[in-house]
């Protein structure tokens, strides 16, 4: 039988691929989720759901004020209640897609299993597992948190924070049927394992889409899956060329045991056509891609993520001219002042800096740790020593003591032989 060479610029589904399926099918069920009382969820009613959908969604990733004020905090039983129909009488049972398309819930693994780290998936670890190798060291650098307790902001549990960012390439992505949200792209590359129910998938590659946004602008609109699907999907294809040439399109089923890979450029959008539940990891093709997932947390203006393409910057106060040796776009000096006028407004303490110094450090801890990666080809070598020095004047000024464990220059952990990045 002929193989077929798997291109990682296209999304492709497995089937039956997910490892240890039967007994995650098993662990991950309604009673574990609903009985667990500790974590709460960022829920949206459908109103604001509705409002915030957007084909231009802003890249600043601090929301304001206002914006954190629009979720609430609600339990799984909650949630369930809202979106599942959990203890509904028959009369008063949400109907799945226009009761139920503002329900789905991205949540970091981590909150819901300590030990996610330990899952893997064979199929494709060995060729998209990169990303994990920076686990090891950031969840060291995270299991001594406690040292930092009174570093940061009174509300920021820091054990808990660089916890979560230790394995913030794991999610867990749960939804009832007809949810689902609106197309966008990921920005990273991922595989999505799908545990329980059953989903629809469509991709279109960003060049067509922008030529269908232009040519169906009366008709597209920033909506959820169930109505992109139910309502504008026909109509895009028989009046507006949808699937022809220039507009190319691609959708398939996933049920469950399936695994999806994802291109993290693709304009994407998936509808729960059952009540669902998947594993989902970001993951890397290369050391390169590594490469570029380190450095974007650190200093990536071209990025325009604020503040992951500019953390590093905390290390000098917000000056961006001390970074330039970095490399990266040079900002004209308007985006560069509105740029620091967030960063400012947002961390203006040095309990608050100290945040982004510290995601910092966490980091590239990763990247010191794992031998299979070279650090000599990040950021960390560039910043490690500015950052470290400034955390400790920073502790000295809030009258705390800097770790000593905490090296002052950037130090390869593993002495076991490194690989070229």
């Amino acid at each position: 039988r002929a193989k077929k060479k798997i291109t990682l610029k296209k999304p492709f589904l497995v089937t039956d691929g997910i490892h240890k399926f039967d007994e995650l099918q098993a662990d991950w069920n309604f009673g574990r989720l609903i009985n667990n009382t500790e974590l709460e969820l960022r829920y949206l009613s459908p109103v604001v759901a509705k409002k915030k959908r957007s084909f231009d969604q802003p890249q600043q990733q601090t929301p304001s004020d206002e914006e954190q004020l629009e979720y609430s905090m609600i339990p799984f039983e909650k949630y369930f209640k809202n979106c599942f129909n959990h203890k509904a009488k028959p009369d008063f049972r949400k109907i799945p897609g226009s009761e139920t398309e503002h329900c789905e819930q991205t949540i970091p693994a981590k909150s819901l299993n300590p030990r996610v780290s330990e899952y893997s998936l064979p199929t494709l670890e060995p060729h998209l597992g990169w990303l994990q190798k920076l686990e090891a060291g950031k969840e060291e650098f995270a299991d001594k948190a406690g040292d930092f307790v009174g570093f940061t902001p009174d509300n920021v549990n820091i054990k808990d924070h660089l916890t979560k960012s230790a394995a913030n390439s794991r999610f867990y992505v749960i939804g009832p049927a007809g949810s689902g949200e609106v197309l966008r792209q990921e920005g990273r590359n991922f595989v999505d394992a799908l545990v329980h129910g059953k989903r629809r998938w469509f991709f279109m590659q960003p060049e067509p889409f922008m030529k269908l946004r232009e040519t169906a602008k009366d008709v597209l609109e920033a909506v959820s899956a169930f109505m992109f699907m139910e309502q504008q999907f026909g109509e895009l294809k028989e009046d507006y060329g949808l699937g022809g040439k220039g507009m190319e399109y691609l959708e398939c089923n996933q049920e469950a045991g399936d695994l999806m890979f994802v291109p993290g450029n693709l304009i994407m959008t998936s509808l729960s056509l059952e009540d669902s539940f998947s594993y989902k990891q970001h993951v890397a093709a290369s050391k390169d891609e590594v490469l570029r997932a380190v450095n974007s947390q650190i200093w990536m203006p071209e990025s325009g993520q604020v503040p992951a393409g500019y953390q590093a910057s905390a290390c000098h106060g917000f000056d961006f001219t001390k970074l330039q040796q970095l490399g990266g776009a040079q900002l004209n000096a308007m985006n560069a002042q509105v740029i620091q006028q967030i960063l400012r407004q947002y961390y203006p303490s040095t309990k608050a800096q100290n945040l982004l110094i510290l995601n910092v450090l966490e980091e590239c801890a990763g990247v010191l740790a794992a031998p299979e990666l070279n650090p000599e080809k990040t950021l960390c070598n560039y910043v490690w020593t500015d950052c470290a020095s400034q955390l400790e004047k920073n502790a000295k000024e809030l009258k705390l003591t800097y770790p000593s464990w905490l090296p002052k220059k950037p130090t390869v952990k593993s002495k076991k032989a490194k690989t070229e990045l």
